[in-house]
């Protein structure tokens, strides 16, 4: 049998051994139940975002939630117009341009092999921690600010990617979880632009065939008043 000094002594090494690996359990434990509280958060969220129906609304309510679940300064949400060689950029959030013509003289970006163009040519997320020295960086328009730090993902409804969200200048830069917690809401946020662009769309030929119907009514009034016109001169007219 074992004596109660070599437990004692067993007890105590188990116990420096345990007290040596909690600080990386710990770090570990820590990050997935960041994660999961950033989950429920994003379902939170997409419960609010999916109730809207206006896509500035959207656009402008998804970025925010973005920029403050990374710890962005700033970002942006670009959407790919129907030859998907440009896109749009839709939203921007984080910075005041001084130059009021900004928006309309950068708001279309080349899709092409850079930081940005990656995200939609390969559907896949990109993170850049040193922007500056990042081969892919083209440099950016006078009047934007620096950026330092940069994490991309794609907006895809099924398998098409639709665009993409960016954000940038997290101070401590960016990690594989943030980029995949990102790319989950981005994926459903896909899904709320989709939708209030189907909504634009449905109001736009709402729109059109009321005009149509009034032009419609106009002219059956104009051709019903000619017609009466006639018959009045047909009436006074002496045969």
């Amino acid at each position: 049998p074992v004596s109660v000094p070599a437990v004692a002594k067993l007890t105590a090494s188990a116990s420096r051994g345990r007290a040596a690996r909690p600080p990386r359990a710990s770090r570990s434990t820590g990050s997935a139940v960041e994660f999961s509280r950033h989950l429920e958060s994003l379902h939170a969220i997409w419960v609010e975002v999916s109730r809207l129906h206006e896509l500035p609304q959207v656009l402008d309510r998804a970025l925010e939630y973005c920029l403050k679940v990374t710890g962005s300064e700033f970002g942006f949400v670009g959407l790919l117009n129907a030859s998907k060689q440009m896109m749009d950029v839709a939203a921007i959030k984080g910075f005041e341009p001084a130059d009021p013509s900004f928006y309309e003289r950068f708001r279309l970006i080349p899709v092409r092999p850079t930081l940005f163009g990656m995200v939609v040519l390969e559907g896949r997320i990109c993170i850049s921690n040193d922007v500056i020295n990042d081969p892919r960086r083209v440099g950016q328009p006078s009047g934007h600010p620096p950026v330092r730090t940069y994490l991309g993902v794609p907006l895809r409804v099924g398998s098409d990617v639709i665009g993409m969200v960016g954000v940038a200048n997290r101070k401590q830069g960016y990690s594989h979880d943030q980029g995949r917690l990102l790319s989950v809401f981005a994926n459903q946020a896909a899904v709320a632009i989709d939708n209030a662009r189907l909504y634009e769309r449905q109001k736009d030929l709402i729109r059109r065939l009321e005009l149509l119907h009034r032009d419609n009514r106009r002219q059956q009034q104009q051709a019903g008043i000619a017609e009466i016109g006639q018959l009045a001169l047909m009436v006074t007219t002496p045969q």
